[in-house]
């Protein structure tokens, strides 16, 4: 609290450096701390390499978990569309992706920390960096003594190879299936209420992308919305719509095929380099509580202590001291240091966690004009 230890539950450690209870170099027989960080551990020579290393690991944590999370949430995109090719070839290979190289890393941190290292016969616990880059330059080849369980060289294998076989499909898979289904039944159409294939969605909307008209799902409704075969309600310019609709249906089956397996390509480079990129972006959380702490310590010592307790100035110097750490914690603290803490958790949620599931598509905006035929004439 205000950047001082607060000794809840008891120290584990004795002055000496050795663990209450417990064997010299052993665990506490008292176990693990009950909750947060051993107090003894501030004012240590190592304090700022033992928090950066937890702090890293807390923040790579939380940021591939809630990432997995926004992925899982994309499947209730697929099915509430119905979208079966996707649940299957996008989603299903995006979750083994995520998992078999980030997820593995959350869990070997997580057993790393459940492990005592201090047993005999136990090598020293590898560096966790280092394994995650072997794992991708050397699969299957782990040296002995960096091993950290039995049998991690052929884990690792396997879920390499897993993660680099879920890249092709979830750039060809779709694509082809649903040219296939195309060229079969003779392409075009919709597949909402027409039923005419598959695949059709995706390539009308890369068409529709690329002319600026955006057709709907299902049955048309209200004014401003396209019918088929029919004039816009918004009065006016019928023609040209059918007219561009059939142009549009000339051009399917020459360009829609090329068109639709780049966007996908595009999505699938962004989403594993997003991975990626993605994954480091959460570690701001580290920068943010680094800064923090660093902060709260230096306001607190060098004010309350070093210009209070320790200045000469007695009673009159510890007041002085009180307003201006009250004023430093308030200004810095409180107001700037929190406010930046709130703008980096949006930007977390926006670009990490929500382009997983939520891709900003609908339908081309249609301003409100009570000029309109269809306002003139009550429809």
């Amino acid at each position: 609290c205000f950047s001082v230890p607060i000794n809840a539950f008891g120290s584990h450690w004795d002055s000496k450096g050795y663990w209450i209870g417990g064997p010299k170099g052993s665990f506490s027989a008292n176990g693990p701390y009950p909750y947060g960080v051993d107090p003894i551990w501030y004012g240590t020579k190592n304090q700022l390499q033992f928090f950066n290393s937890l702090k890293m690991k807390i923040s790579v944590i939380l940021g591939v978990t809630q990432m997995t999370f926004g992925i899982f949430l994309g499947a209730f995109n697929h099915v509430y569309e119905r979208d079966w090719l996707g649940l299957f070839l996008e989603w299903i290979p995006r979750m083994l992706f995520m998992t078999c190289t980030f997820g593995y890393m959350i869990a070997i941190i997580v057993y790393k920390w459940t492990v005592d290292w201090s047993q005999p016969g136990l090598n020293a616990p590898p560096n966790l960096i280092q394994t995650m880059i072997k794992m991708f330059l050397s699969p299957g080849v782990v040296p002995k003594d960096s091993e950290l369980y039995p049998g991690q060289a052929e884990v690792q294998l396997y879920l390499i190879l897993t993660a680099l076989l879920s890249v092709p499909v979830m750039l060809l898979a779709k694509p082809c299936i649903n040219h296939f289904c195309c060229s079969q039944g003779g392409g075009g159409g919709r597949h909402g209420d027409d039923h005419h294939g598959p695949g059709a969605t995706e390539m009308d909307q890369v068409v529709h992308e690329k002319t600026g008209l955006m057709q709907s799902k299902g049955k048309s409704g209200g004014y401003g919305s396209l019918e088929e075969g029919g004039d816009s309600k918004r009065g006016g310019g019928g023609g040209g719509v059918s007219a561009s609709h059939e142009h549009e249906g000339d051009e399917h089956g020459e360009h829609s095929f090329s068109d639709v397996l780049i966007h996908q390509g595009i999505h699938t480079i962004e989403f594993v380099l997003g991975c990626v990129s993605n994954t480091a972006s959460y570690l701001r959380l580290w920068a943010l509580s680094l800064a923090h702490a660093e902060l709260s310590e230096v306001f607190w010592s060098k004010l309350i202590v070093g210009l209070g307790l320790e200045g000469g100035f007695g009673p009159v110097g510890m007041v002085l001291a009180f307003g201006a750490w009250f004023v430093a914690t308030f200004a810095v603290l409180l107001c700037m240091d929190t406010m930046e803490c709130v703008l980096h958790a949006l930007r977390l949620h926006w670009v990490e966690f929500q382009n997983k599931f939520y891709h900003a598509e609908g339908y081309k905006f249609d301003a409100l004009d009570f000029a309109s035929d269809a306002f003139k004439y009550g429809e």
